[in-house]
């Protein structure tokens, strides 16, 4: 399963070595108290900014923000796919707002099964704080991270929690450890193991993608063909690589699993985005040829929902909205989604569907729903 973030790349000062399988973990209990599992109304005042759906289920986690509150400023809620009989669950702490995220200092919310759940808080500084749940959000326990470190990226599976992380130097800045973090879904603690070429990885990002055990990474390196695709069949302990790249890009593709051996690719390249399907794990790649090229940072939404299925967000100030299906040989056009910017997009079958963002940028953030497979789109909060 995807992660539904909101990420930012920002250097980290502090220097650790992890030249071997290491664990770390439990720091600390927080948001103990537990909210009644009674029918919550938000405040009027009160706006969705990041919904995640939580493993295979129906059930959706929900942030959101309460800007004129000086007392309850962000809150999470659990509910169905249409925000309907919410109930409030404890939020980890998250009192500050980082330039540029609608969502405070939360970057990324994944829940692996309808109980356990993280969350990554980010400062302006680039440190990172770390909270897991087990108990579907009644409370949140804090996890250490080596200092210094921070998570690039997080994806979940039915094997539990996977990310990647990195310690850097400023001054020269470099990069000398880069990890594979996994955890089981109730786990207390993380496993991390280095890649095999971390001390070659450039660029702010390692993406990561799992199904069960099998775990993918893309990313940058300094040696030629300067990008990868690595991949794993026992969780991360230990990886291969792809003999021969075929994602179309220099950099790290943001990788989702449908499948054992079932990928979709959004891959950047300068400024272009392509949108890739391959039906064999990674070893080779068929491009979904879209209507029309990408360009620029605004759209290019893509939503996997079956390993042979997808729904595309074109973006382009026009938002029109796609079904791509036959693994990425046919792209069907279907209707609009009125919103500019997306911090979530999120279909739990191919009819019922959840959008999140904004209709124009710096605009309030609203829901969209869909129940006829992304035709129509109605208003929600």
């Amino acid at each position: 399963m995807r992660r539904n973030s909101l990420a930012v790349s920002l250097a980290t000062p502090i220097l650790v070595l992890l030249t071997v399988p290491i664990q770390f973990g439990w720091s600390g209990e927080v948001g103990a108290q537990e909210f009644p599992g009674t029918p919550f109304e938000p405040p009027i005042t009160a706006q969705p900014v990041l919904a995640t759906r939580a493993g295979i289920s129906d059930l959706i986690y929900t942030l959101w923000n309460n800007s004129e509150s000086q007392t309850s400023q962000w809150f999470i809620t659990r509910s169905g796919y249409l925000l309907g009989d919410l109930n409030r669950v404890a939020s980890p702490p998250n009192s500050q707002v980082l330039d540029g995220l609608p969502s405070g200092r939360i970057v990324f919310m994944l829940f692996a099964t309808p109980n356990d759940g993280m969350v990554v808080e980010q400062s302006g500084s680039g440190i990172q704080k770390l909270y897991v749940t087990h108990d579907g959000a009644k409370k949140w326990v804090r996890w250490a991270l080596p200092r210094g470190a921070a998570i690039m990226d997080l994806a979940t599976s039915s094997a539990g929690f996977f990310a990647t992380e990195r310690t850097c130097l400023v001054k020269p800045y470099r990069c000398a450890d880069t990890s594979v973090l996994s955890a089981s879904p109730t786990a207390e603690r993380w496993t991390a193991h280095p890649i095999p070429r971390d001390h070659d990885v450039v660029g702010d990002i390692v993406d990561i993608a799992a199904w069960g055990n099998r775990v993918w990474l893309t990313g940058s390196t300094t040696t030629k063909p300067y990008a990868f695709l690595d991949y794993s069949t026992d969780g991360g302990q230990t990886f291969a690589e792809h003999a021969e790249l075929n994602l179309l890009s220099l950099n790290a593709c943001g990788l989702q699993a449908t499948s054992a051996t079932t990928l979709w690719a959004q891959c950047r390249g300068g400024m272009a985005l392509s949108f890739l399907h391959s039906s064999d794990a990674g070893t080779t790649w068929t491009a979904i040829h879209t209507p029309g090229i990408f360009m620029g940072s605004s759209g290019g939404v893509l939503e996997p929902i079956s390993p042979s299925s997808a729904y595309l967000d074109m973006g382009l100030g026009t938002h029109r909205f796609y079904f791509v299906s036959d693994n990425g040989g046919s792209v069907v056009p279907l209707g609009s989604i009125p919103l500019q910017e997306f911090s979530s997009l999120i279909f739990i079958n191919l009819k019922h569907g959840l959008a999140v963002g904004e209709r124009s940028q710096g605009s309030r953030f609203i829901t969209m729903n869909t129940t006829d497979g992304g035709r129509n789109w109605s208003m929600g909060r």
